[in-house]
């Protein structure tokens, strides 16, 4: 399972009502679905600004991937949300632990970039991109 970073979900946790980030995402821990919402400029942030271990930075690396907008165009199936398998199949020697880091990384950062006005409607379509039918 992912290890979560505990102040981003206490954070997050402020956002959401009658649930936490940790039950939705242990929820749908095999399809979890986040908005990734980035202006054109953190889309051409470097990678490090997700603060990844080494192996999920060297793995982007190899890859190609050197910016945010790289990972997401590359990864993306559908126009919000990136699939772990597409990244896998796009990341030569990359396991299921280190995608779910990148991933888990690229959506705390997504919330943090987001305006203090906009961080509960975000929240909100994180419910909702998650909610079992």
């Amino acid at each position: 399972m992912i290890e979560l970073d505990e102040n981003v979900t206490k954070e997050m946790n402020k956002y959401l009502d009658g649930t936490t980030i940790e039950e939705i995402i242990y929820n749908n821990r095999n399809m979890f679905h986040f908005p990734a919402v980035f202006t054109g400029t953190q889309l051409d942030q470097d990678i490090e600004v997700l603060d990844l271990g080494n192996r999920a930075y060297n793995c982007l690396r190899r890859s190609g991937t050197n910016t945010l907008r790289d990972l997401i165009t590359k990864n993306k199936t559908t126009e919000e949300e990136s699939s772990k398998k597409q990244l896998k199949r796009n990341n030569r020697n990359l396991g299921v632990k280190t995608a779910d880091e990148i991933l888990i990384k690229l959506f705390y950062y997504s919330f943090r970039v987001q305006p203090e006005s906009k961080k509960k409607a975000y929240m909100q379509k994180v419910i909702e991109s998650n909610i079992s039918d």
